[in-house]
């Protein structure tokens, strides 16, 4: 099971990550031009879906560190 963050949690977090971010940075740019739900189809099949465990980091999170 991976855990993703809610849509509620980003919204409410999201003025502290635009005051944090330059807009005009090139990777922001990528971002905004990539479609990232792909991602989660693809690793979904790797993760077991039971609540036995920590739940893991977003895959998302873990290939945009790359």
């Amino acid at each position: 099971m991976f855990y993703t963050l809610s849509s509620q949690t980003i919204e409410m977090n999201r003025p502290f990550y635009r005051a944090r971010v330059d807009p005009t940075h090139p990777l922001l740019a990528l971002d905004h031009s990539m479609n990232w739900s792909f991602i989660l189809q693809e690793v979904s099949k790797y993760y077991v879906q039971t609540k036995v465990g920590r739940p893991t980091i977003d895959p998302l999170v873990l290939v945009k560190i790359l």
